[in-house]
């Protein structure tokens, strides 16, 4: 493959597509953005952001300017094309571009923000490297600096060269592992938005690939002898080792992954909407991107799936009813039922009613219905009385999940805050709203569709126009639902309250009837002792008596002496 020649023919700069608008979240990889918060949140990083870190980087650039060439119109003017072209592809200013010489293919930026950042690039990597692929590394490197990774990335250069990480300084690198994982953790991840970033330089596929592949095997020879096919099947091999936990200890992720996750990207809505300008195919939503990007970094098995902007409304409405039924968890078998008579009167067709009856028996998540909202293409609010319907019918009582559920899928429809606030909590006001711009009415009484020209609920027969609703599928707002936390509140403090009270009067009444009974035995103890005194005095008295003595005779015939 032919390498950067002198005074190459880049005209081919002038077919890439430069965007009105770009900012870094429109390509960053949201684990990238999480780990960066981990990293922040590590006991006793913030020392490493003071000051100092730009001490030691003044001398950096110093060295740099002194021993190496730093790009500009008269110093390798073809690459500092591609430096201005890159820059102006991901819409920011370009930083300083120095090429450095060391033995191996490298490029890495240095620096604190974007105004205080530069970039360096490897002569052997120069020379061995095509013009696009090297246009794809400098937009990698200028993603670091977009994205604000600089610093981080520094700090991790700074603390590795001084041994921190190394075990060279005794025993202070146990203390550090933490923040060396931390660290390491969110710079994999950095690189997987960076790898973006060069492809919405590139807007090769081919080139951004063979780039990597440059970059892995330090070789352009050997680099174009690998098999894209064969080398992605080594991220299988990986995956079912526990060698991979491995990688916890780089800085980049294994490099069959780093493929994967860009081919991904290529497949993303930024990609082939905005930039390959392709309105036809299919294309991963934003979430579903970062979804199965965390598939791939994981050992996981991708299972999104892509999609394309849809005109079906029919299909639109089967969606938010799915969701809405399972807004509050698995739904009863009548809700079930009721979604499958839905699926057989809307004539779908097969492949799409078949892809809706397996979420019959699973969750259906809300993230998809506001995937297929994101992408309707038409009245979006014609769908939203059907998420309303499955979501209130059957229920118990709106949780504050539901309501959530219901807010976030109004807003999603087009609807403003405030008329958001009155779909979903006045049910006049939803009534009147679902009639007059989606053509149904929606039953008060059992949250069932009602056509506009039926006056009565087919399912409870309630009168349409009637707005008595069951406590159970009223949506309550935050303050009444306060309200009536308050009020068990007090009605349990007084129920426990007089319970406690009625225990005290118990209480109280059995220690009178102890009492009282205490003093009704004294009483009686008294009324006897009079008696039992007189029966005392009566027994002695005859004692001493005469009549009481007995006589003296000569025996038992009383022939005895006499007295």
């Amino acid at each position: 493959m032919p390498t950067m020649k002198k005074n190459p023919n880049l005209s081919w700069l002038k077919s890439l597509v430069v965007l009105p608008s770009l900012d870094s979240k429109d390509y960053e990889y949201a684990g990238d953005r999480e780990a960066l918060k981990v990293l922040k949140s590590v006991p006793g990083a913030g020392w490493l952001f003071s000051q100092w870190i730009q001490f030691w980087l003044e001398f950096r650039r110093t060295n740099f300017l002194g021993s190496t060439i730093k790009v500009g119109p008269k110093q390798f003017p073809e690459l500092n094309k591609l430096r201005i072209k890159a820059a102006e592809l991901l819409l920011m200013k370009a930083p300083p571009l120095f090429v450095i010489e060391q033995p191996v293919m490298n490029a890495f930026t240095m620096g604190t923000d974007d105004k205080n950042s530069f970039v360096a690039i490897t002569r052997p990597l120069l020379e061995n490297a095509t013009d696009k692929e090297i246009l794809f590394i400098l937009g990698h490197e200028f993603g670091h600096v977009k994205s604000q990774h600089a610093l981080y990335a520094t700090i991790a250069i700074y603390l590795a060269n001084i041994g921190l990480f190394s075990g060279r300084i005794p025993f202070v690198h146990l203390l550090a592992f933490p923040l060396e994982i931390a660290l390491k953790a969110w710079f994999r991840r950095s690189e997987i938005t960076c790898d973006r970033a060069g492809l919405v330089c590139v807007q090769d596929l081919d080139a951004a690939r063979r780039a990597l592949l440059l970059l892995g095997c330090g070789s352009r020879e050997l680099a174009d002898q690998v098999d894209l096919d064969e080398f992605r099947k080594q991220s299988d091999e990986v995956a079912s080792s526990y060698g991979k936990w491995s990688e916890l200890f780089v800085t980049h992720p294994y490099l069959p992954k780093r493929i994967r996750c860009i081919e991904t990207f290529a497949d993303s809505h930024l990609y082939i909407r905005k930039i390959k300008k392709d309105k036809k195919s299919a294309f991963l939503d934003p979430e579903d991107l970062d979804d199965a990007v965390g598939s791939i970094l994981g050992n996981e098995e991708v299972t999104t799936e892509k999609t394309k902007e849809n005109t079906d409304l029919t299909r639109l409405k089967v969606s938010l009813a799915f969701a809405g039924a399972w807004s509050g968890g698995k739904p009863s078998k009548t809700l079930r039922e009721d979604l499958s008579t839905l699926l057989a009167v809307s004539k779908l067709n097969a492949g799409e009613s078949k892809r809706y009856r397996q979420y019959l028996d699973r969750p259906y998540p809300l993230k998809r219905a506001l995937h297929d909202l994101r992408y309707f293409i038409g009245d979006r609010l014609k769908a939203l009385p059907h998420f309303h319907s499955f979501l209130l019918r059957g229920s118990k009582g709106i949780s504050f999940s539901k309501t959530r559920a219901l807010t976030e899928l109004s807003l999603a429809c087009g609807l403003s805050a405030v008329e958001t606030d009155g779909v979903v909590f006045e049910m006049g006001f939803r009534k009147r709203m679902f009639r007059e711009r989606a053509g149904v009415d929606l039953c008060a009484s059992c949250a069932h569709l009602i056509a506009l020209s039926t006056l009565e609920c087919s399912n409870c027969e309630a009168h349409s126009s009637s707005l008595e609703t069951p406590d159970g599928i009223k949506v309550k707002r935050l303050g009444q639902r306060i309200e009536e936390v308050q009020r068990s509140a007090s009605t349990l403090v007084t129920e426990a309250a007089g319970g406690i009270f009625g225990l005290i009067a118990q209480g109280i009444e059995a220690g009178a009837a102890g009492v009282r009974a205490a003093t009704e035995s004294d009483e009686d103890a008294d009324e006897e002792k009079p008696k039992k005194a007189k029966k005392r005095a009566a027994v002695k008295k005859k004692k001493k008596s005469p009549q009481g003595k007995k006589k003296k005779g000569r025996g038992t015939g009383g022939q005895g002496r006499r007295a």
